[in-house]
C-alpha cells in the first residue's frame, strides 16, 4: 500500500506548485488592468480571493485471498484472474444472471438481428463436414448430414457418393462499437480479435473449445466487424460464447507463442481498453491501477475512482480487519468468507458493512454407480425407482439452513431455477421419507425387523442377491464442509432404512481418470462433489459417449465424464438435437426442456445446490449488485461508489 500512498502525496505536492507557479486566469475571470479604474483595482485587489480546495485522489481498495499467476488472458482464467480482468478489459461480453450483455458490441448477434446468418455453400466428397450428430467428419458415402435448408434431425439425410452436395455453413458477425482505445492510445479494432483467435487456436488446438474446434474461418470484414464462419453442417452456435478477447497485436504481433508465454509484458502489465490501467504489481503485496483516460465510457465520468487496489491478503480474519480499519473497501470471493457468514450477515442487519453472494461457478451434486464396470459389484442404485426413493429423503431446505445466507442456491435440475433454459415445475426433488418408504418396500427393499434403526434387507430385487443389507459408501472430497454435508444427509437417509458410511478422500485420489480413479473408474456407490457451471446447460455429461471405461467399448475411453454410467437413448437424441441446434430457434428451448425432464425422472445423480461465495464491502459502498449469478463478479466495477453521490 505505500505505493499508492505515495502516489496520493505525489498528486496533492503536484497540485500545491502548480498553483503556485501557473497563472489563475483559467480559474477566476480577472479583469484587464488596461481596462480598469484606479478605484476598480482597489475594490478588485482587496475582494478576497476563495481558497483552492484540493480534492484528493479518490482509492477503491479490493481484498483477495489469490494472487494471479499471470494477466496474460490465455495463461490464466482463475477466479482471481477473471476479477482483475473485468478492470483492465471490460467485457467483452457480460453475463448478468445466465444472460448476454454487449459491452464493446452495438449488439448480440442473433437470427434475429441478422448478425448470424446461413449461407449455401457447396462441399465435395473428401471434404470436412459436421455430421448430424455434430461429429466433424469427413463426407463419405453413408455420412448423415443436413442439407442447406435443413435445420434439424428430422430432415437429415444419408450421402449416397453424389460429387457435391448443397449445405449451409453459419456466419456470425460481430459489429464493435466506434472509438475504442487501448490504453496506450493505439485503436481498438477487429484484427485485434482475429489475432487473439490466432493466439488461441496456436495455444490450445486440439480443443473442446467448439469455436475453435468448429471455425473454418475468424476473419476482420473491416475496422469494426469481425466474422466467425463454420464447418459446413455445424449449427451448435452460440454467438455470445464465439467471440475471441482482443490483444494487442501492435505490441505482440512479431512474438513467438513462446515468447508470449515468457513474455513479462504480457504477464504483468498487460494492455487493456478497460476502465483501468496496470501501474505497477508488487508480487505477494500489491497490484496498483490508474484510471484509464481513454476508457470509452470516460465522457460519463468513468470509472469513479482515481486508484484501484488489490491487496493480497492470507486468510479471512486479515481481509475483515482490514475492511473494519478502512485498508479494504471490498473482500472479495477469492477470501473463504463462508464460515463466518452468521456474524458477516449480524454485521451487516447492524450496518456496519455490506454483503454480495456470487453464486453458482460451481453445483454440488451426488452422482449414483447405476452401472459398475464390474460385474461383482452390486448396482444399489440401478433400478430408477431406488434412486428417486433416495432423492425424496433428502430435505434440501434443511440441508442448506447451516448456511444461513439469504439467497435461493437450491436445484432441481443441472440447470439453475433462474436459467433461460431452466425447466420448471420440477417434482423430483420434493422431500417426502412417506412415500420413499413405501417406494421401497413396494421394490422389495424390506424392514425386515421393524427396526427404523436398522438398515432395509433386499428380497426379490431385481440384480440384488437376497439378504443384501441396504448399506452403502459414500464418497466426499476431504473437505469438512462437504464431509459435514454428507454427514446430515446420511443422517436423513437412515429414516428411510438406508445407511451409509461417509468416506473422505483427498480431491486427487476421488477424482483421478480411469481405471485407477474410484469415481471415474466406476467403482464406488455414491459420490458427491460439484461441477463447474457452463453457460449452456450441461446436458452432455450424462450421455451415453460420455461413459468412461476401456476403448474401444467406449466412445471417449476413460475420459467420459459420465461417472454414473447413465445411458438412455431418448435423453441421448434430446441432448444431441439442443447441442445441434441454432441458438434462438424455438426447438432449441425444446430440446434442453426435454433432456431436463428425463434427468428429472431418471435421476443420474441428485444436483444439491449452487455453491456461493460471499463479499464483504464496507458500508455505503453502492454499485455491488447483492446477487450474482454464473457471471464474473466486478461486471459494473467501473461505477462502483461510495459517499452522497450513492444517494443521487
Amino acid at each position: 500500500m505505500r505505493k499508492i500512498f505515495l502516489l496520493v502525496i505525489s498528486f496533492i505536492l503536484g497540485t500545491l506548485t502548480s498553483c503556485k507557479t501557473q497563472p489563475l486566469s483559467t480559474e477566476f475571470p480577472f479583469i484587464d488592468s488596461s481596462e480598469t479604474s484606479t478605484a476598480e483595482v482597489k475594490s478588485i485587489i482587496q475582494t478576497p480571493i476563495p481558497s483552492l480546495t484540493l480534492e484528493p485522489p479518490r482509492v477503491l481498495t479490493i481484498c483477495m485471498g489469490q494472487e494471479p499467476t499471470s494477466l496474460f488472458y490465455y495463461a490464466d482464467q482463475t477466479l482471481a484472474a477473471q476479477n482483475i480482468y473485468q478492470a483492465i478489459y471490460d467485457g467483452p461480453i457480460d453475463f448478468i444472471n445466465y444472460k448476454p450483455v454487449p459491452v464493446i458490441f452495438e449488439r448480440i448477434p442473433s437470427l434475429d438481428n441478422g448478425d448470424v446468418t446461413l449461407q449455401p455453400v457447396s462441399v465435395l466428397e473428401g471434404e470436412e463436414i459436421v455430421d448430424d450428430l455434430g461429429n466433424l467428419v469427413l463426407l463419405e458415402e453413408g455420412v448423415r448430414y443436413r442439407p442447406s435448408g435443413c435445420l434439424s434431425s428430422e430432415c437429415a439425410v444419408n450421402y449416397t457418393g453424389e460429387s457435391s452436395v448443397m449445405m449451409d455453413e453459419v456466419h456470425v458477425d460481430y459489429h464493435l462499437i466506434p472509438g475504442l482505445k487501448w490504453s496506450d492510445g493505439m485503436p481498438l479494432n477487429a484484427q485485434d480479435s482475429v489475432f487473439s483467435y490466432r493466439i488461441a487456436k496456436e495455444m490450445f488446438q486440439p480443443s473442446s473449445w467448439n469455436q475453435l474446434n468448429f471455425a473454418r474461418s475468424y476473419i476482420a470484414l473491416d475496422d469494426r466487424t469481425v466474422e466467425w464462419v463454420g464447418i459446413p453442417g455445424f449449427q451448435g452456435v452460440r454467438p455470445a460464447t464465439f467471440f475471441f478477447t482482443p490483444l494487442p497485436e501492435h505490441i505482440f504481433g512479431t512474438l513467438s507463442i513462446e515468447s508470449l508465454r515468457s513474455s513479462e509484458l504480457a504477464a504483468r502489465m498487460p494492455l487493456g481498453w478497460g476502465a483501468y490501467k496496470i501501474n505497477e504489481w508488487v508480487q505477494g503485496d500489491h497490484i496498483t491501477l490508474d484510471r484509464n483516460p481513454l476508457y470509452f465510457r470516460a465522457s460519463e465520468g468513468l470509472p469513479v475512482y482515481d486508484y484501484l487496489v488489490y491487496r493480497f491478503v492470507r486468510n479471512a480474519d486479515q481481509a475483515l480487519k482490514a475492511l473494519d480499519i478502512g485498508e479494504c473497501d471490498i473482500v472479495d470471493p477469492t477470501v473463504e468468507l463462508d464460515s463466518t457468514s452468521k456474524s458477516l450477515i449480524s454485521m451487516e442487519e447492524q450496518g456496519e458493512l455490506s454483503l454480495a453472494y456470487f453464486i453458482g461457478t460451481s453445483w454440488e451434486q451426488i452422482s449414483f454407480d447405476i452401472s459398475p464396470l464390474s460385474p461383482q459389484q452390486i448396482a444399489f442404485f440401478g433400478n430408477p425407482e431406488v434412486r428417486r426413493a433416495f432423492n425424496m429423503c433428502i430435505d434440501r431446505d434443511a440441508l442448506i439452513s447451516k448456511f444461513e445466507v439469504p439467497v435461493d442456491v437450491l436445484l432441481d435440475t443441472y440447470v439453475p431455477r433462474n436459467h433461460p433454459l431452466a425447466l420448471s415445475g420440477v417434482e423430483n426433488s420434493k422431500y417426502s421419507p412417506e412415500d420413499a418408504n413405501a417406494t421401497l418396500n413396494s421394490i422389495g427393499w424390506i424392514d425386515h425387523d421393524n427396526n427404523p434403526d436398522t438398515p432395509r434387507r433386499a428380497t426379490r430385487v431385481p440384480g440384488i442377491p437376497d439378504g443384501t443389507d441396504f448399506v452403502v459408501t459414500y464418497l466426499v472430497p476431504d473437505d469438512q464442509n462437504q464431509i459435514d454435508v454428507a454427514e446430515r444427509i446420511a443422517k436423513m437417509v437412515s429414516s428411510c432404512g438406508i445407511e451409509i458410511q461417509v468416506k473422505a478422500l483427498p480431491w486427487e485420489q476421488l477424482l483421478a481418470v480411469g481405471p485407477d480413479g474410484v469415481v471415474f473408474g466406476r467403482k464406488f456407490d455414491l459420490a458427491q462433489f460439484a461441477w463447474a457451471s457452463t453457460i449452456e446447460p450441461p446436458c452432455m455429461l450424462y450421455e451415453s459417449d460420455e461413459i468412461p471405461g476401456p476403448y474401444p467399448d467406449y466412445l471417449k475411453g476413460w475420459g467420459g465424464g459420465n461417472a454414473t454410467g447413465f445411458s438412455n437413448k431418448r435423453y441421448d437424441m434430446a441432448c444431441m438435437k439442443a447441442r445441434n441446434t441454432l441458438e434462438g430457434l424455438p426447438v432449441y428451448k425444446e430440446y434442453h426442456h426435454t433432456a431436463q425432464e428425463i434427468f428429472a425422472e431418471e435421476v443420474p445423480a441428485i444436483p444439491l445446490y449452487l455453491n456461493f461465495r460471499i463479499v464483504a464491502a464496507k458500508a455505503g459502498l453502492c454499485g455491488l449488485d447483492r446477487e450474482q449469478y454464473g457471471s464474473a463478479l466486478f461486471t459494473n466495477l467501473e461505477e462502483f461508489d461510495d459517499g452522497e453521490q450513492c444517494k443521487e
